[in-house]
């Protein structure tokens, strides 16, 4: 057994505190019920202090479906509203839902209503919620809109989940390709740029462009990170403003490659789905589709629903203002035409629903079908051309360096008049080389046309001809090079 503290009044209105002893929170309310107290607070009288964040006190959608469900289920089964609650405490896992089910179960103890007692609770029980369950408690089918709250708390819930999950794929390809680009260029590239200095000669383009952002990376990080927290921030303070987040919802049925098609069908799917679930709970259709435009989670559905009440009130139908609302296909307005001329406008929202919904998956999934090769092998791309643009570059600068210097090894060939080539111009430029093939040495000075046919065969014929010259720093051959440097091509 634990102890309770609780908190009551007398019927006289006298406070009265104190400790008891039960199995559980329900236990002592029925204790203090039969002395003929009415109960205001009953907490654990041991219970321990955490550190608690304002921005993580959220609850789950898929929690909320449960909890409706449950009461939903114990009121129909003949349990009032106040052991329901009761029950729910006890049973709800989630501390912060807990605490508001006692909240929310004190204020029906004082007398006000269930949905009174949600909408003081905006950050659980938002506007569809309460109304649905207003609606529900006006006509005597609380049970029947809380199913129905339910269900369509789970259906969203399945909605995000489907699209959370078929993004997880590309966003971590994303990740994994930036998190190798930048340590290519944080650890990679600085060890080639001493070799690059070492060599001399002129970079290519796209390797002065791997060299600056080696640079940018390693010396000036702090700013990367500040930069970006600092754009991430703007951006979300933006987006919360009334100006940004109608330019960012629209920007978003905008954007390419079918992106913008899918948020217009989950927007349209929401819509359906809300006031199918509004109008079946008899909620009044003015309140209805008020709700249903601020809850449809973008800016074209509201301004759409402010045509729409204006409709209404003038005595209009629903279906010729969305007609002129570019976020409604033609389907939608006719299916609507249709169920509100045979009094079924729930039925055929339901089924819009429905039919918005399976579109939504298809798409997805062809998404994420044809981003998922397009990002692999842009991130293999990416990594590996500025992995090679370094190692081809110092590759080919340490082998023309290793060739000429004299303790070079000759071509390991077999033919003897290539291994004689290979040491043709050590031997031509410095008279010490050994000639493999007992010819007498070279007489006269090296011409370029010779040097450049052997740095060709030693190198292949897409060299860089000037880094052989520059390692060779001949100071009697420059002035016979020049005009041969101009037409030399570089690999």
């Amino acid at each position: 057994m634990s102890t309770y503290v609780f908190k009551a009044i007398d019927l006289s209105g006298g406070k009265a505190r104190g400790e008891v002893e039960a199995e559980s929170k329900q236990a002592v309310s029925d204790q203090l019920k039969a002395r003929g107290l009415i109960v205001l607070d009953i907490s654990d009288k041991h219970s321990s202090r955490e550190i608690e964040f304002g921005f993580m006190k959220t609850v789950k959608a898929s929690e909320l479906a449960v909890f409706s469900r449950q009461l939903s289920t114990m009121i129909s089964s003949g349990m009032s509203i106040l052991r329901s609650l009761y029950v729910l405490e006890e049973q709800t896992e989630s501390k912060f839902l807990k605490e508001t089910i006692v909240a929310v179960r004190k204020d029906v103890e004082a007398g006000l209503s269930l949905s009174d007692s949600m909408a003081r609770h905006p950050k659980v029980f938002n506007q569809l919620f309460v109304a649905m369950t207003q609606a529900g408690e006006t006509g005597g089918v609380l049970e029947d809109a809380l199913m129905r709250v339910a269900d369509q708390l789970q259906k969203d819930a399945n909605l995000r989940r489907q699209i959370k999950s078929a993004m997880v794929y590309p966003v971590m390809v994303i990740i994994f390709a930036v998190g190798v680009m930048m340590a290519l260029v944080a650890f990679l590239v600085p060890v080639f740029v001493g070799v690059f200095k070492q060599f001399g000669g002129e970079l290519p383009a796209l390797t002065k462009v791997s060299v600056f952002m080696s640079e940018v990376v390693t010396g000036y990080w702090w700013a990367i990170f500040g930069g970006t927290a600092l754009i991430i921030t703007t951006f979300i303070k933006w987006k919360k403003t009334t100006w940004g987040k109608r330019q960012w919802d629209h920007f978003r049925l905008h954007v390419p490659m079918k992106i913008g098609s899918i948020v217009q069908q989950i927007a349209v799917a929401r819509w359906s789905r809300t006031l199918a679930s509004l109008t079946g709970a008899g909620v009044p259709l003015l309140q209805a589709l008020e709700i249903t435009g601020r809850t449809g989670g973008n800016v074209a559905v509201e301004e759409a629903m402010d045509g729409v009440i204006a409709s209404v009130k003038r005595g209009g139908t629903i279906a010729a203002p969305l007609a002129q609302a570019p976020i409604f296909p033609a389907m939608v307005t006719h299916m609507v035409g249709v169920g509100e001329e045979t009094g079924a406008l729930d039925q055929m929202l339901d089924r819009v629903a429905e039919f918005y919904e399976e579109q939504v998956e298809a798409s997805v999934k062809a998404l994420t079908s044809i981003l998922e090769p397009i990002m692999i092998i842009r991130s293999a791309a990416s990594s590996g051309s500025s992995s090679s643009r370094c190692t081809c570059r110092c590759s080919k600068s340490t082998t023309t360096s290793n060739r000429f210097h004299p303790s070079a090894e000759p071509n390991p060939a077999g033919d003897p008049s290539a291994r004689a080539a290979s040491v043709t111009p050590r031997r031509a430029l410095f008279g010490d080389a050994p000639d493999v093939t007992g010819a007498p040495p070279a007489a006269g000075p090296l011409s370029p046309s010779l040097l450049v046919d052997e740095a060709s065969w030693l190198f292949g014929a897409d060299c860089d001809h000037r880094l052989v010259f520059d390692a060779f720093a001949l100071d009697g051959v420059e002035p016979l090079l020049e005009a041969e440097r101009a037409d030399v091509g570089r690999c």
